[in-house]
C-alpha cells in the first residue's frame, strides 16, 4: 500500500463510521419520536420526557448495539426498538446524574431539571424544588419507556424468550449494578476511595454497564438466544466494557481539559464537585503538596475562573498525572480490540475498531 493510502485510509474509515453513527442516530429519532410513552400528564411531563432526546446526543450505545446485532447477521429493524431504548436507558440517567450533580446545562443547553425549574418560574412565579422533583419523575418515565420500547420488539422479529432475556438483564443486571456505580460514586464525594482500583470497579458499573449491555444485547438478538452466557455474547461484553473504562477516563480528561463550547457543559464541574475521578487520584500522588492543596480546595465552588482552570490544567499535566491516565485509557482500548479480534470480519467489525478508537481520540 502506497503511504499517501495508509494516511488516507484510517480518514476514510473514521469518517465513514461517523456518517453510519449519523444514520443510526437519524434512525432512533425518528423510531423515539412515532414510539413515545403515552398517557403521561400534566404536558410538561411529556415534554420533558422528550426533551434531553430531542437535544442531540452522539448515539454511541445504539450504534454498538446495531453494529453487533448486524455482525452477527441481524437486519437493523430487528433490532431498532432495543437500541433505542439503549439510548432512552441512557438518557435517565444523565437526566438523574444532572441533578445529583446539580449540573445547569446538559449539551450546551439547560439540564432537564432546569429546564422544568424556568417553565415553573414563567408559569407559577417560583420554583420551590419544582425543576428537582419533575426532574426525578421525568427520569422515572423514561425507565417505563425503555421497557415499553424493548417490548415492542416482538413486532419485529424477536423471539419472546429473548425479549424476556432482554428485560431480565435490564431489570436484574444493568440498572441495579449501574445505580451501585452511582451511588460508589456519589460516596466518594463523602470518603475517599481505597484506591485507584476501586475507582475503575465504580466506573464499570456508572459507565461500562450499559455499553456491555448494548453490545451484548445485539448479539442476544441476533442469534435468538434465551440467555447472555455463550461465548460470543461474553466477548462482546469484554470489547465494550473496555471501551467503556476508556471513554470514562477520556471523560474525565475532557471534563478539565476541553473547550467548553464543545464540551456542552462547565469545564472543571467535576473539580468544583469534589470527585474522586483516576485523574485526581495520579495527581494526589504526583503533585506537590501545594500543588495538591490548590486542587482540594477547588471543591464547593460553583464553577472556574479562567486562572483557577489554568493553574488546574498546569498541575495535573506538569506533574504527569495526564500522561499517565491517557496510558491507562490506551491499555484499556488495546483489550477491547483484541477481544474484537473474536469476532467475524466484516465492514461491520471494521466500524467497532474505529469506534474503539474512537472512545479515546474524541475531543468532546
Amino acid at each position: 500500500m502506497s503511504p499517501f493510502l495508509l494516511i488516507i485510509q484510517p480518514i476514510f474509515i473514521k469518517f465513514h463510521m461517523k456518517t453510519e453513527i449519523s444514520l443510526v442516530a437519524q434512525q432512533v429519532n425518528h423510531y423515539l419520536e412515532k414510539n413515545r410513552l403515552n398517557h403521561i400528564s400534566p404536558e410538561y411531563l411529556a415534554k420533558s420526557a422528550f426533551y434531553l432526546i430531542q437535544n442531540g446526543g452522539k448515539r454511541i450505545r445504539p450504534a454498538l448495539m446495531i453494529w453487533f446485532a448486524q455482525l452477527y447477521g441481524s437486519t437493523t429493524e430487528k433490532v431498532l426498538p432495543v437500541a433505542s431504548a439503549g439510548e432512552v436507558f441512557h438518557t435517565w440517567t444523565l437526566v438523574h446524574d444532572d441533578i445529583i450533580d446539580k449540573d445547569e446545562t446538559r449539551r450546551g443547553k439547560p439540564a432537564t431539571h432546569t429546564f422544568l425549574k424556568d417553565y415553573a418560574v414563567k408559569q407559577f412565579g417560583n420554583d420551590n424544588d419544582f425543576g428537582v422533583n419533575m426532574g426525578i419523575l421525568t427520569g422515572d418515565l423514561q425507565q417505563a419507556w425503555v421497557n415499553k420500547l424493548v417490548l415492542n420488539s416482538l413486532q419485529t422479529g424477536c423471539r419472546p424468550e429473548t425479549v424476556l432475556a432482554v428485560l431480565n438483564r435490564i431489570n436484574n443486571c444493568l440498572t441495579p449494578l449501574l445505580i451501585n456505580g452511582e451511588a460508589t460514586d456519589v460516596e466518594f464525594e463523602s470518603r475517599a476511595p481505597v484506591n485507584i482500583q476501586e475507582v475503575i470497579d465504580m466506573m464499570k458499573h456508572k459507565t461500562s454497564i450499559l455499553l456491555e449491555f448494548c453490545a451484548q444485547t445485539g448479539v442476544v438478538i441476533a442469534g435468538d438466544l434465551d440467555c447472555y452466557e455463550s461465548k460470543e455474547v461474553v466477548n462482546a461484553g469484554i470489547f465494550a466494557r473496555n471501551c467503556g473504562l476508556a471513554f470514562q477516563l477520556q471523560d474525565d480528561i475532557l471534563g478539565v481539559f476541553a473547550e467548553e463550547n464543545r464540551l456542552g457543559k462547565p469545564v472543571g464541574s467535576d473539580l468544583c464537585a469534589g470527585k474522586q475521578t483516576v485523574m485526581i487520584l495520579k495527581t494526589a500522588e504526583l503533585a506537590a503538596t501545594d500543588d495538591l492543596a490548590f486542587i482540594k480546595g477547588l471543591k464547593g465552588q460553583s464553577c472556574l475562573n479562567k486562572s483557577q482552570l489554568k493553574k488546574a490544567r498546569d498541575i495535573i499535566a506538569g506533574c504527569g498525572a495526564l500522561k499517565a491516565v491517557e496510558k491507562l485509557a490506551q491499555s484499556f482500548s488495546e483489550a477491547a480490540l483484541e477481544a474484537l479480534k473474536q469476532c467475524p470480519e466484516n465492514k461491520y467489525r471494521t466500524y467497532l475498531n474505529t469506534f474503539c478508537h474512537y472512545m479515546t481520540d474524541r475531543r468532546h
